[in-house]
């Protein structure tokens, strides 16, 4: 299965994606500002997101709206692993991914004879499950979050 945007493309269309991508990755080099920094970090990652919704919604036709739990998990084990056990980003973060697919794994499982508003249904109720659960247990620091989370 091709990406529709790319289905009649010739090699000039992926050459300009190719350029796109190393000028995204020399950026952060190239910038001095943490601000814009931290824009290009905060892309990256919705970015991500995006294009596992767009694959989901795009491709198969399904909706899913869990995509922000499966998220917060992500993120929350990263925060955790950074803050309390004092591990550097490096190793925090392919854990926060490794519990984020586990979580996920996990949801898929009652979730795959579920078809359209189902789906929906039950990934809607897993992504409110992450919000009170966040906002309830101390371990997440509650409503108020994790506090200085050290950057990559």
């Amino acid at each position: 299965m091709r990406l529709p945007v790319f289905a009649h493309s010739g090699p000039y269309d992926w050459a300009r994606v190719a350029l796109a991508g190393c000028i995204l990755a020399v950026l952060p080099v190239v910038l001095d500002d943490p601000f814009f920094i931290l824009v290009l970090q905060s892309l990256a990652y919705l970015f991500i997101v995006t294009l596992g919704l767009d694959i989901l919604v795009g491709w198969t036709g399904q909706i899913s709206l869990g995509h922000a739990g499966l998220y917060a998990v992500g993120a929350y084990t990263t925060a955790i692993a950074s803050t309390r056990l004092g591990l550097p980003f490096w190793a925090s973060a392919p854990l926060g991914v490794v519990l984020a697919g586990l979580a996920g794994a996990a949801l898929a499982l009652p979730s795959l004879r579920a078809k359209g508003p189902y789906l929906a249904m039950v990934t809607i109720a897993f992504g409110f499950m992450c919000e009170v659960t966040s906002n309830r247990w101390s371990l997440t620091g509650g409503p108020m979050g994790i506090m200085s989370i050290p950057g990559p």
